[in-house]
């Protein structure tokens, strides 16, 4: 039988290159090589070598995924789309997905709800928005739903249109309240509210300078 003669680092600080009696049988993750517990002497064949080379696929794509974690939190359909784009095949992205939520690195109702926040803090919109931009993420229609259903629309829609209102504390009623209701409706809220919010910001346009 095949015997590992070596194991030697490559010049990826993160690799190791495995001989298999005197010949390179190829590097991979120093991760796997742990994993596996592999000494030289040891004993190895062939569909074990193939195995390894499975497990260096999916150690490969596991960090990929963490890096592209690492920026922001990610729905589970954009790790995939983006690990496709890097040209790992189905089964390794399979793999890697199954593992990284065993580890909560990918949660698709906490990122449902971190969503929401950010958006809420920083892009106010409506309800229907949100879900919107959630379900074109990948996001499930019940985790969507479930993640939007306490958003208040009234306040979220006064602060976007506080910020839009700056800009055209110049302009007489009608087309202050115009321009303010497109840019409402534009973000997803119903007539009502948007009626609501454009008087107010009127009545309060000089608190708002």
């Amino acid at each position: 039988m095949d015997r590992i003669t070596a194991i030697r680092s490559a010049k990826s600080r993160t690799r190791a290159e495995i001989f298999v009696n005197g010949v390179s049988a190829g590097t991979v993750h120093k991760q796997v090589i742990v994993n596996a517990g592999l000494q030289p002497g040891q004993k190895i064949n062939g569909s074990e070598i193939s195995n390894l080379k499975n497990s260096d696929l999916i150690q490969r794509c596991s960090d990929a995924s963490l890096h592209f974690l690492s920026y922001r939190p990610r729905s589970e359909a954009e790790v995939r789309q983006r690990m496709k784009r890097r040209g790992f095949d189905p089964d390794t992205i399979n793999s890697t997905v199954t593992r990284l939520k065993k580890q909560n690195f990918i949660n698709d109702e906490e990122f449902a709800r971190y969503w929401r926040d950010n958006r809420t803090t920083f892009n106010p919109k409506s309800r229907i928005m949100l879900k919107k931009e959630l379900r074109l993420k990948g996001i499930n229609e019940d985790v969507a739903v479930e993640a939007v259903e306490d958003v208040d629309e009234m306040d979220a829609a006064f602060r976007a249109g506080k910020k839009k209102a700056r800009v055209l504390l110049k302009l007489g009623h009608d087309e202050f309240e115009k321009k303010l209701l497109n840019y409402l409706r534009w973000r997803g809220f119903n007539y009502e509210i948007i009626k609501n919010v454009c008087d107010r910001l009127w009545d309060q346009r000089k608190k708002i300078q």
